[in-house]
């Protein structure tokens, strides 16, 4: 079994001129309750920490079953070889000391290392009775103190690195397949981060297969697959493009109306795709699709609505009933008062 590891050094990922936290920043949000002696101290021993952690900030282990990629010692990313999932892990404190603990919560994995310095919380979570100590009163309202202490660390370093190249380097370092991101990314409601999650990730590698089935017999439907997994749809047994069709005649997708979704692709339904409930719940695309594909069917057409139409009806309601009303916008109408001649021709 071969045993490597290995650094990704800084070439450098630290800029010429560093931008280390000042006190002020601190005293200006919790004026009077912070011991400046204490925070001084605390300022220079985690800066200093910090960019000493930066100089080498990614480590790669790998043997022949899996690929570990480690951040600031303080994030671990356990790829499987063998069955290409992966897990994170955290440095936290347990019951036996400072300890990697799985993470449960989705991180996004690609790009990596998402703006917005939430991997800071899991390093300072480490030095907790240090930045407790700090505070004069825990009970005074205002801005946390941790949040203060993640935020005012978080804009030095992104002033101080050169983070995409960071992030970037964090990407190369987990290698990651891009036929499953590409595929993960497909039909995913554009209203959440562009970032593929962990789970995401490890959900296409389970289905891997259907995939490349869908991929083989008909591409434009990989997009309606993964938003039916993001949707947790329980599909019939069988074929991945059969079953989906089957769950759609069951709520009524005519074979016209399926023929609509077979010959179009993700960009004709993003309207589907993007669509938003009346909580602001996103769950629930599925839902709607067959009461779209009935719609259009109703209008007698041959292809998708144009892009500026379908916009009109981005997080509308809209149904067919048994009379051929239409209903938009909760208001019934006759097919004839939106009928395709009226709406335009293609663009």
């Amino acid at each position: 079994m071969c045993n490597s590891e290995k650094s990704i050094q800084a070439q450098s990922f630290l800029r010429d001129s560093l931008h280390p936290p000042r006190l002020a920043q601190f005293l200006a949000v919790h004026p009077g309750n912070l011991d400046t002696e204490k925070l001084a101290r605390f300022i220079d021993d985690i800066w200093s920490d910090l960019i000493l952690r930066l100089e080498e900030p990614i480590q790669i282990h790998e043997d022949d079953n899996t690929r570990e990629v480690v951040f600031i010692g303080t994030i671990r990313y356990i790829v499987d070889k063998k069955s290409g999932m992966f897990r994170s892990e955290t440095l936290g404190r347990t019951e036996d000391g400072l300890k990697f603990v799985e993470e449960k919560a989705w991180i996004a994995i690609d790009p990596p290392l998402r703006a917005n310095g939430g991997w800071i919380e899991v390093y300072l979570n480490q030095r907790w009775d240090e930045m407790a100590a700090v505070l004069i009163d825990h009970s005074k309202p205002g801005e946390s103190w941790l949040g203060t202490v993640r935020r005012i660390f978080w804009q030095s370093i992104r002033k101080s690195t050169y983070w995409k190249r960071l992030r970037n380097g964090m990407r190369d370092a987990l290698d990651l397949d891009p036929q499953i991101l590409r595929w993960s990314r497909q039909g995913r409601s554009r209203h959440v981060n562009q970032c593929v999650t962990n789970h995401q990730y490890n959900q296409t590698v389970a289905f891997k297969e259907d995939y490349e089935q869908i991929e083989r017999d008909n591409p434009n439907l990989v997009w309606l697959f993964t938003m039916m997994l993001d949707e947790r749809i329980e599909l019939p047994s069988g074929e991945a493009i059969a079953a989906m069709k089957t769950y759609l005649a069951g709520k009524r997708v005519t074979p016209a109306g399926w023929r609509l979704l077979a010959n179009g692709n993700e960009h004709h339904f993003r309207h589907i795709r993007d669509w938003i409930g009346p909580d602001g719940e996103l769950r629930g695309r599925v839902a709607e699709l067959p009461y779209w594909l009935r719609f259009t069917v109703a209008l007698r057409r041959s292809g998708p609505l144009r892009p500026a139409l379908r916009e009109i009806f981005l997080h509308d309601s809209f149904n067919t009933d048994t009379n051929g009303l239409v209903r938009f916008r909760n208001v019934w109408m006759p097919v004839t008062a939106c009928h395709y001649t009226q709406l335009g021709p293609e663009s």
